[in-house]
């Protein structure tokens, strides 16, 4: 279970119709999916004719919400469609975790 204390929103005078207490209860359950690739891309510059070989590990991120207290994390599909990429999941809290992919569908980019 992940812990929600790192990042409380003190609510002093809350208008009755505020947010503030919903986002105070589900703000550690918004992550960061962090992507890594370690595939390389072949560059050809136009009008020069060269080719340039990057085998620089590639990073992109989005965002995900845990939607249980296994740890099951909702995202995106265009986040998590890095093919041979390794997966992290960063908390509010500054934990990181090690992700596997259970499902995605495409159509509902989910």
């Amino acid at each position: 279970a992940l812990s929600s204390t790192a990042m409380k929103v003190k609510l002093n005078h809350v208008p009755a119709n505020s947010y503030a207490p919903v986002v105070d209860k589900t703000l550690c359950s918004v992550v960061a999916v962090i992507a890594t690739s370690n595939s390389s891309s072949v560059v050809k510059i136009t009008g020069v004719g060269v080719l340039y070989k990057d085998s620089t590990p590639s990073k992109s991120m989005g965002s995900g919400s845990i939607i249980d207290k296994s740890g099951l994390v909702l995202t995106n599909h265009h986040v998590i469609d890095e093919q041979n990429a390794s997966y992290v999941v960063k908390t509010c809290g500054d934990r990181q975790f090690n992700a596997e992919i259970v499902l995605k569908d495409h159509i509902t980019d989910l």
